[in-house]
């Protein structure tokens, strides 16, 4: 089942999380997000959607495929393994940011995932339609004890385009917490 996993490729591994802090958001995203909200119930919606998405990015399988794509890049599997040790307990940003990686490298590593988990159409791009049926899977496995959360994380696939670019992974990511955690602060005055 490398299609339902891969995609985490995509996406990063984990919620941005500020290690110095311990935040799962970063300062700079959660300073963008929460600028015109009341901060420390912001937050808190930040954290809780940032804890979703961890929840259903991170798998077994995710893992593997991670350790390939690092052997096929010449990346030290040991900084591999601790970065993503760091991202699960969420002491650590992305993966990424956690071994150092290049830009190039990130997308190569991005592009290695998905070719891995044959996420990628006929033209080698991600392909938005697999991606789209592995997130609704994996929101709906995840988060099925929070029916809430799992609703807005389900409406933020038809909110927050999913194109077939990796350049725009950040963007996708930023648009979907930004989605959910106005969301959740919206039901919660209503």
């Amino acid at each position: 089942m490398k299609i339902i996993v891969s995609v985490c490729f995509l996406l990063g591994a984990a919620a941005a999380a500020a290690a110095a802090s311990g935040q799962l958001v970063k300062p700079q995203v959660l300073d963008a997000i929460c600028k015109d909200k009341k901060q420390d119930t912001c937050q808190a919606k930040a954290t809780e959607c940032a804890e979703a998405r961890r929840a259903m990015e991170i798998s077994k399988t995710y893992v593997t495929i991670m350790s390939a794509c690092a052997q096929e890049h010449n990346i030290d599997s040991a900084l591999v393994k601790e970065a993503m040790n760091a991202v699960t307990r969420g002491n650590a940003g992305q993966i990424y940011d956690v071994i150092k990686l290049e830009p190039a490298d990130i997308i190569s590593m991005r592009m290695c995932g998905l070719r891995r988990g044959n996420m990628l159409d006929s033209e080698g791009k991600p392909n938005v339609v697999k991606i789209r049926r592995y997130l609704k899977l994996r929101i709906i496995l995840t988060l099925s004890s929070n029916p809430e959360l799992r609703s807005i994380m389900l409406d933020t696939l038809n909110s927050c385009p999913i194109v077939n670019d990796v350049n725009a992974t950040d963007d996708f990511r930023y648009c979907q917490l930004n989605y959910c955690v106005t969301s959740l602060l919206n039901n919660e005055s209503a």
